[in-house]
């Protein structure tokens, strides 16, 4: 019987050797498509799995409940990854009673280079060098939180703004940017 194959193994050396070179190839085809497409999957981790840092909530404390600078805001990890070197900078304005805006000139550092795991979260509070002395009767917060992924050494910023006054029962409440209780009196 005659083979249709124009070239006939003589012996298992040749097959071995014939198998040798396919799987070489196989390989180095698999490395070149792998080496194409890191890139894109390094970003495609950076994109799925980054750290989401954000203040979650405030905390008041029954013995000072009235005085918003005792008041204690968490911020929290709800991302995947780890976020380091996190850093808080705050610009706060106040209003006392007798109508005087007092606002802080510099932005204020309240935390450096901390490390949120995920599903983790920190404790914080203003400093008291920025208060007028008494109780405000209004003011508001601006955060600017910064912070680093693991997998990237890109600087991820969120920008949150806190108010406290009587129209938010003497609480801080999270609000958007467009909200301004030091020019709309409503």
């Amino acid at each position: 019987m005659k083979s249709n194959y124009p070239w006939k193994p003589r012996n298992w050396q040749d097959i071995a050797a014939i198998a040798t070179s396919v799987l070489c190839l196989l390989t180095f085809i698999t490395l070149i498509y792998v080496a194409k497409n890191y890139f894109k999957f390094v970003e495609d981790i950076e994109l799925r799995h980054e750290p989401v840092v954000f203040i979650k909530e405030v905390i008041i404390p029954e013995e000072q409940e009235n005085d918003p600078f005792e008041h204690i805001f968490v911020i929290t990890n709800a991302g995947q990854l780890p976020a380091k070197d996190v850093s808080i900078n705050c610009l706060v304005r106040q209003r006392g009673k007798a109508q005087i805006i007092v606002q802080s000139t510099e932005e204020l550092k309240i935390l450096k280079g901390a490390c949120i795991y995920p599903n983790n979260d920190l404790t914080f509070w203003l400093p008291h060098e920025i208060s007028l002395g008494k109780i405000p009767a209004e003011a508001e917060v601006i955060f600017k939180i910064n912070y680093k992924s693991e997998a990237s050494e890109q600087e991820i910023s969120q920008i949150m703004k806190f108010v406290y006054s009587e129209k938010t029962d003497y609480c801080w409440n999270y609000v958007g940017p467009e909200i301004d209780i030091f020019t709309n009196n409503n």
